[in-house]
């Protein structure tokens, strides 16, 4: 913009006709709403110019003058429909043409500019923004005016600028259409276009969606509805049978005419069933809808039986939401994940401290045998019971807050680091004297208090990468019972501690070997330098958390070469460390070790200026959080994301909103899907998916051209505004951050509390085609079919054939 209104400058300045814009006021503009209903409006800008004075187009020319730009902006009330309109009727500048500058359109006398919105509140209220242009005679001023149009405020209402001159502007020119009311008159009115969306759970089981869309202002009578309930029938092939009723939702819309009423968008749900599983005798099912709707004055009815033939065939395959989840399905997606959770680095830096107290405990093979069966009880009953407790009295959401706490994970920082720090050498730790005295008093009893300590500690530092994942269990105890989320946490905590208890048998092997050789305390330095790395995760989760950027991306890959380039030196013996014996010769074990530490090391040097290291994704801070997030020759994304003015630059530069009711806004103007993606920034699985997912090749198109993006954090510290703070309608609570907000959406709409978690939406609001996460969603394939499969199903939603039956009035 700024480049065309230097070039027009110069060009003028060239020509010697530049006015000052304080001298002469050729343009008068004033603003028009028309409103044929309640649903749609026209918004009319419309600019009266001087005698032998012109406006530019909207279209932008390179070298060109300044065009006509509206600025519009965004809110909830509204979406724009298509772009602004301009006059078919401009002729070609000259003057332009004659500077090599051809096809650059102008328009004189009065001109009105068009803009179409759909209207989604029937509340009165306005919009207001600004235009920038330039209007030329002689000379060429560059000039922008503030807008407003107020919409639901009567049909083809008109609003004046009090600093323009109201201007008589003649309705051939503005070839306005009249707006004519049929609803009082007796005729035809269509106020609720139905849609119909077919799903299909398996060969058998499919289920027809009945969309409702009912225009602003207007309702449809109820289920239960004393005179005019709504209702559907069907017609189907033999070899099909309704499974079930029609499920209504809850009508809790409010109409003087109707006892219970529905608006805006409803969605009615039928299940069929196909005995012989033959899609084909799903292509023809035909559906008759009865209702009645109200305006809030008269009561209309369908004056002929309307019906649509819908062709389940082809349905999308989806999940049945509707499904019991058996116990053992549970227990083995519990068992899987608690798997999984093994890797993260909350849990990992666990087992050398297992190691070491299992070296000292156990003297016999019997004996380990014993303590290890002991330490994985131990770790099931906590993990079962700590779950359980918390969930009950602070809610399913506080391990989610442990696990983002600052102050959490700052203690386990310096916690790591000190059983480093112990491991390298530098002092030993100990239970103290008095436990070791009551040990020795009660030997049996003592032993076991001190794995039960043990499992114990491992539980409590697991819950800061487990605890979302513990939570997801937690929160089915709404929908399945007290047993869901307890067998759930059984699942998990047998599958942490059956490797943990067979490892902690192996220690009583390592004990009877000859104690003379070195190996074992480089072992147990080697898990120090590892124990060291981990801890950095957590000061860096605290870090995230509040946003400090102290330990950004390259400072952390900075410290890891450093740590593990010292563990190498220390493998070829370069440097010897307390207890450690003379080194004679170099192992083979000792220096393929050694190999794969440096090229470990070496393998990091890049990611100091922007390499991806996906080796180590999720643990390091993401390529954003860093002094150089579009790497070392990147540079900022440019074009049309720029204009969205509420995004952040997120990974791979994909434009994000981290405001829901922002995204669904844009998304809605766009035409787009919604894709939501619960996250934080403490959330290793969700930085591992971001940057070895998203961008990858089938999967970054989509997310930057095919749908929004809104990133929701649910440990982002940044307050609500006060006004804006509410009680929790899922567990009570009040809300006042907005990581709590987006917490709270999780939990309330979409029955979950892990991350990442993502779901796609339609511009109402409804669930695309399920939902996708880390553990069955984090590959580029999965994940890209998921969001192709979410696309399509969008793409079928916007070219369904509408029924848009015809009303008479009743009363």
């Amino acid at each position: 913009m700024m480049k065309r209104f230097f070039t027009a400058v110069l060009f003028f300045l060239a020509t010697g006709t530049i006015a000052l814009a304080q001298m002469v006021e050729p343009a008068k503009w004033s603003w028009k709403v028309v409103q044929k209903d309640t649903k749609e409006a026209e918004l009319i800008a419309t600019v009266k110019l001087d005698k032998d004075w012109h406006i530019y187009s909207q279209k932008e020319l390179a070298d060109g003058p300044l065009p006509t730009v509206f600025s519009w902006p965004k809110m909830a009330t509204y979406s724009l429909v298509g772009t602004t309109k301009e006059p078919t009727n401009g002729h070609a500048d000259k003057m332009w043409e004659e500077q090599g500058v051809p096809n650059v359109i102008c328009f004189e006398g009065s001109v009105s500019f068009r803009q179409k919105i759909k209207i989604l509140t029937d509340k009165k209220f306005e919009i207001k923004g600004n235009i920038s242009y330039m209007v030329c005679k002689e000379s060429c001023i560059p000039g922008e005016v503030n807008f407003s149009f107020t919409v639901n405020d009567g049909v083809a209402a008109t609003n004046e600028d009090t600093k323009v001159e109201d201007t008589k502007v003649e309705p051939d020119t503005l070839n306005v259409a009249k707006v004519e009311d049929n609803t009082n008159k007796g005729g035809c009115t269509n106020p609720v276009a139905f849609r119909f969306i077919p799903k299909k759970f398996s060969k058998q089981d499919y289920e027809l969606t009945i969309r409702a869309n009912i225009d602003t202002g207007w309702t449809i009578a109820g289920k239960n509805d004393s005179r005019y309930p709504v209702k559907f029938l069907f017609e189907f092939p033999e070899g099909v049978v309704l499974k079930g009723e029609v499920e209504y939702p809850e009508a809790n819309g409010k109409d003087k005419l109707f006892t219970k009423s529905y608006k805006y968008v409803v969605d009615f749900k039928q299940r069929f069933f196909v005995e012989t599983g033959d899609s084909m005798l799903m292509q023809n099912i035909v559906v008759k809808p009865y209702y009645a709707a109200s305006n809030g004055t008269n009561v209309f009815q369908q004056s002929a039986e309307n019906s649509k033939s819908v062709d389940m065939s082809k349905a999308t395959v989806h999940t049945d939401p509707n499904m019991p989840e058996s116990y053992l399905l549970i227990f083995i997606e519990a068992f899987l994940a608690g798997f999984l959770a093994l890797l993260m680095p909350c849990i990992f830096p666990m087992i050398p401290m297992t190691v070491s107290f299992f070296l000292k405990r156990s003297k016999t093979r019997k004996e380990g045998i014993a303590n290890a069966v002991t330490y994985g009880l131990s770790i099931i009953v906590i993990y079962v019971a700590l779950g359980s407790i918390i969930s009950a009295v602070f809610g399913s959401d506080a391990l989610n807050a442990l696990a983002t706490n600052i102050w959490f994970n700052l203690f386990f920082f310096v916690m790591l680091v000190v059983f480093a720090l112990s491991f390298l050498g530098a002092f030993e730790l100990t239970l103290p004297a008095s436990w070791v005295n009551a040990a020795d008093r009660r030997a049996d009893k003592g032993g076991k208090i001190g794995i039960f300590f043990m499992a114990f500690t491992l539980a409590l530092v697991s819950f800061s990468c487990t605890g979302p994942i513990i939570g997801s269990l937690l929160v089915v105890a709404s929908k399945e019972g007290i047993m869901g989320p307890l067998i759930g946490m059984f699942g998990f905590s047998l599958a942490i501690a059956l490797p943990f208890t067979l490892f902690a048998i192996f220690p009583s092997w390592l004990n009877s070997m000859p104690s003379s050789g070195g190996w074992l305390n480089t072992v147990k330095v080697s898990l120090g330098f590892l124990e060291l790395a981990f801890s950095f995760k957590f000061l860096s989760n605290a870090d995230l958390v509040v946003q400090a950027h102290l330990l950004e991306r390259e400072t952390f890959i900075a410290i890891w070469i450093a740590i593990f380039g010292l563990w190498g030196l220390y493998l070829l013996g370069k440097f010897k460390l307390s207890h450690d014996s003379d080194l004679a010769y170099l192992s083979t074990g000792r220096l393929t070790t050694a190999v794969l530490v440096f090229s470990f090391t070496i393998y990091m040097i890049p990611g100091l200026f922007g390499a991806p290291l996906k080796w180590i994704a999720g643990f390091p801070p993401g390529p954003n959080y860093s002094e150089i997030p579009y790497g070392i020759h990147g540079e900022a994304p440019k074009g049309k994301q720029k204009r969205k003015v509420h995004t952040v630059d997120g990974p791979h530069h994909i434009p994000s909103f981290h405001n829901y009711d922002e995204a669904l806004e844009y998304a809605r103007e766009i035409n787009k899907p919604l894709l939501i993606d619960f996250t934080g920034y403490a959330c290793v699985n969700c930085r591992q998916m971001e940057e070895l997912v998203w961008g990858e090749p089938n999967v970054l198109p989509l997310m930057k051209d095919s749908m929004v993006l809104a990133s929701l954090y649910v440990d982002d510290k940044t307050a609500l505004p006060e006004d804006q703070w509410y009680t929790s309608k899922f567990d009570g609570k009040e809300i006042r951050t907005f990581g709590q907000k987006w917490s709270d959406l999780q939990k309330t709409k979409y029955r979950s509390n892990s991350q990442p978690q993502y779901f796609l939406l339609d511009n109402f609001e409804t669930v695309l085609n399920g939902t996708a996460n880390y553990q069955d969603h984090g590959s580029a394939d999965r994940f890209g079919k998921w969001l192709e499969q979410g696309i399509e199903q969008f793409d079928m939603f916007n070219k369904v054939d509408e029924l848009k039956p015809c009303l008479v009035q009743v009363q």
